[in-house]
């Protein structure tokens, strides 16, 4: 196993020195909470264990580990995990969900807003009545 926690707070430190405040350690697990301007989005957690860093907000999560993106080393996940962080906190990753009848249906996430065709696509396979609404770290997106 490795340790990434402390190669993490390097990173958090020197890329994303604003939010040094935000990070904190207890049983062997770093985290990083930044709250959203966004009230709908909530706060960004990012947990820092052994070797997994997890994503989560709102309705969307990802995990970041050697074994899923078959990288070896830990700067890589490092990395990786401090790219998709900026996306999101600058505004560069989107978070939607998609409703038919008031029922949410589909909630999802992403370094770009759904096309046209996309819309489209969900209106054809939950009806009409279907929409999307999307947001990204500051809002919602009209």
């Amino acid at each position: 196993m490795i340790s990434i926690s402390d190669e993490f707070k390097s990173l958090v430190f020197e890329e994303l020195n604003e939010y040094k405040d935000f990070l904190t350690e207890k049983d062997g697990e770093l985290k990083l909470t930044i709250e959203s301007p966004c009230k709908e989005l909530g706060i960004l957690t990012v947990s820092v264990r052994e070797s997994e860093i997890i994503l989560y907000i709102k309705n969307f999560h990802t995990h970041i580990n050697s074994h899923s993106l078959k990288y070896e080393d830990v700067d890589s996940i490092t990395l990786l995990a401090i790219d998709k962080i900026k996306k999101i906190i600058y505004g560069n990753f989107y978070f939607n969900e998609t409703y038919s009848n008031s029922r949410l249906e589909s909630p999802g996430a992403g370094p770009q807003r759904l096309s046209k065709e996309e819309k489209d696509l969900l209106v054809k396979i939950f009806g009409s009545g279907t929409y999307t609404k999307e947001w990204n770290w500051f809002g919602e997106i009209e």
